[in-house]
């Protein structure tokens, strides 16, 4: 029984593959006014993205990756 049930959970895992999700860095006043007004901000990088309040990004499975170039430029700051 428990062969079986393990056999369906992996088939259901490879049916559904995980979206990737693409992190950003972006300013603290830009972060909050999205988070309040839902106003997309411009990330290190120049590519603009709206923030989500922590939880609220989706129920499914997904892989978060930060922006190769925001971190670049973010580690430049220090």
């Amino acid at each position: 029984m428990s062969a079986l049930l393990e056999q369906r959970t992996s088939a259901r895992a490879e049916a559904e593959p995980a979206a990737v999700v693409v992190l950003h860095y972006l300013r603290k006043d830009d972060i909050t006014r999205g988070i309040v007004l839902g106003a997309p901000a411009t990330a290190l990088c120049g590519n603009f993205a709206t923030p989500v309040a922590p939880g609220a990004a989706g129920d499914g499975p997904s892989v978060q990756v930060v922006c190769p170039e925001c971190e670049r430029r973010f580690s430049m700051l220090l």
